[in-house]
């Protein structure tokens, strides 16, 4: 099995990280990461990504009954002590939560939400007033799409790896035009509808963070990012063409601990190398691109 790590190894040598000159401006931003258990984390999480080249890192809140230690309240205290550095995402349950509960994150400081394990698909006509707010207050919702690890609350919570497919990302960008919607993990292991998504949406991306280049290889992800700006059907459809490509709608997630951090920009700037990613469009993976989305 392919691994960017052994192709760059092979190919040359050494591992490289991105160039200086494509992320120097700005600093790269990390759409994609969660707090750890241990109480220092968010300190040390910044120490070591501003070490790496990073400017913000976004950091995501997951539902208390899994994960006790990365709640939204979690988050928003990380919040407080790293203002500057710190992008809050809100996790938000919309069978649960009524649509002005994303109101209610955004006055605290939170700028995305996240939807992880819904009761219901993605796509449930209920869940669009949801989508509809982040949309007005300018809000990206990040999706974990793809298949979700097995829990003894499955049942309970109305947990199904069905109601993640990046398919229905597409349903919700059709509906909501004015949302900006991020597909986490390439849709694992569903990578052609999370593409197609993406292409004829102009307002869906896709991380790569889990096992997305690991699995695909260097011709998995040239054979699912295949595409460039003159089939980009989303972009044409709003009149900006030239801003379209398969790689104009991914962004850096790293979903990993920040000890792995590092690994994971080697990963994506092994990929940028072996598939022959122009600079400028390496440079909108690593940051230009979420910063856009975020107004930052």
């Amino acid at each position: 099995r392919w691994s960017v790590e052994s192709a760059m190894e092979a190919a040359f040598g050494c591992w490289i990280l991105p160039s200086p000159a494509s992320t120097a401006h700005f600093g790269m931003i990390d759409a994609h990461h969660h707090l750890g258990p241990e109480p220092d984390y968010a300190d040390r999480l910044r120490d070591e990504a501003s070490r790496l080249g990073f400017a913000h890192v976004c950091l995501v809140g997951l539902p208390e009954w899994k994960w006790s230690w990365a709640t939204n309240e979690r988050v928003g205290a990380a919040l407080r002590r790293h203002p500057d550095f710190l992008v809050g995402f809100a996790h938000v349950d919309p069978a649960r939560d009524a649509p002005d509960a994303v109101e209610r994150w955004f006055d605290r400081g939170f700028r995305g939400i996240k939807l992880i394990r819904p009761s219901l698909p993605f796509d449930d006509e209920s869940y669009i007033p949801t989508y509809e707010r982040a949309g007005r207050l300018g809000m990206p919702t990040l999706f974990h799409t793809g298949m979700v690890s097995r829990t003894p609350h499955d049942r309970e919570m109305g947990v199904s790896s069905d109601h993640h497919r990046p398919v229905r990302v597409d349903r919700v960008a059709r509906n909501v035009p004015e949302g900006i919607f991020i597909a986490a993990h390439l849709g694992h292991p569903w990578w052609d509808e999370a593409s197609e998504a993406c292409r004829l949406n102009a307002n869906v991306f896709v991380d790569l963070s889990g096992p997305a280049m690991r699995v695909l290889g260097v011709e998995g992800l040239r054979r699912v990012l295949w595409w460039d700006a003159s089939d980009d059907a989303g972009h044409h459809l709003i009149g900006k063409p030239v801003e379209g490509g398969a790689w104009r709608h991914v962004v850096f997630g790293s979903d990993v601990p920040f000890t792995r951090l590092e690994a994971t920009v080697r990963e994506y700037s092994g990929a940028f190398r072996a598939l022959d990613v122009p600079d400028d469009v390496q440079a909108g993976v690593l940051g230009g691109t979420m910063r856009r989305l975020l107004a930052l």
